[in-house]
């Protein structure tokens, strides 16, 4: 069964028995994905979080209490997205977002969820610097979209998203292919996890949990620029620093993705929990985007 075929007259189809019809499960995800509700790529397995997507699309639709999808809501899903707009301002928020779609990045529309952005080269309010390598120059943004469709800063602290010296330079701790630096773009990788798990240094953080694309610096420049790529699983986390200066990653990051500020990841983490999806399901996967911060 299709979506399609519904919306032309077919049989309604329970709700109980999307997850048992896989083309019909990825058409309502595909077009749970345009609406801004369920990130991509859509699987067929309608789960926890799928159903949570459609809920909120019939709470916003007022049809809170269907238990079928029948013709009109087929044609509902199918149909222009009205309901969850998008109305990017001139303010930080709204131009991290109207960079994300530049790059066709998907953006988490309904406001009990929250997007993550990272800028290379742009303080927590906005202004450009000179992005110098063992820095902690960048930022880490948590952007929620109102119900009016306007991007609004959840929060916002000092990062980096490059290793440091110690980690891209010193032999007895680079890796041997060079230090990974993660790659501009989306990346859907991260769940709420423990760092450094067996170490003194262990903290909640999220922690990578799929296959992420990074650059390898084999010129040892602490630049990706020329650098060959690399796809795996590299242990590149979202955690914090130990509140060191600015001007000194230290052994902080050997290519994750770390606020400099203890006491701002905390606040990130609780933030980020608060999440509607992360509250169906504690093993949500979490979206990232990378942005080069000369383009917001």
């Amino acid at each position: 069964m299709r979506l399609t075929d519904i919306a032309n007259g077919g049989a309604p189809v329970p709700f109980s028995r999307i997850s048992a019809d896989v083309p019909l499960a990825t058409d309502i995800q595909d077009r749970l994905a345009a609406f801004g509700l369920l990130d991509p790529p859509s699987d067929g397995k309608f789960g926890q979080v799928s159903n949570w997507a459609l809920r909120a699309f019939l709470e916003r639709a007022g049809q809170p209490a269907a238990t079928q999808l029948d013709a009109a809501l087929a044609k509902r899903l199918l149909g222009e997205n009205t309901l969850f707009p998008l109305k990017p301002g001139a303010d930080l928020a709204g131009r991290l977002i109207s960079r994300m779609q530049g790059a066709g990045h998907w953006v988490a529309r309904h406001p009990g969820c929250v997007n993550i952005v990272y800028a290379e080269g742009i303080n927590p309010q906005g202004v450009l610097n000179a992005n110098a390598a063992n820095a902690y120059n960048d930022s880490r943004f948590l952007i929620r979209i109102g119900a009016d469709g306007v991007p609004v800063m959840a929060g916002a602290w000092i990062a980096t998203t490059q290793p440091g010296r110690k980690y891209s330079l010193d032999p007895t701790l680079r890796n041997p292919g060079g230090a990974a630096h993660i790659t501009l773009g989306q990346h859907k990788a991260w769940v709420v996890g423990i760092h450094n798990a067996s170490k003194p240094s262990a903290h909640e953080a999220l922690v990578q949990a799929q296959p992420l694309r990074i650059t390898r610096d084999r010129n040892n420049d602490l630049r990706r620029d020329g650098d060959p790529g690399d796809l795996g699983m590299f242990g590149i986390n979202q955690h914090h620093g130990w509140s060191r200066s600015d001007d000194d990653i230290g052994v902080d990051s050997a290519g994750c993705l770390v606020c400099r500020s203890q006491s701002g990841h905390a606040e990130f983490m609780k933030l980020v929990k608060t999440d509607a999806r992360y509250g169906v399901s504690q093993g949500y996967t979490f979206m990232t985007s990378v942005l080069d911060g000369r383009t917001v």
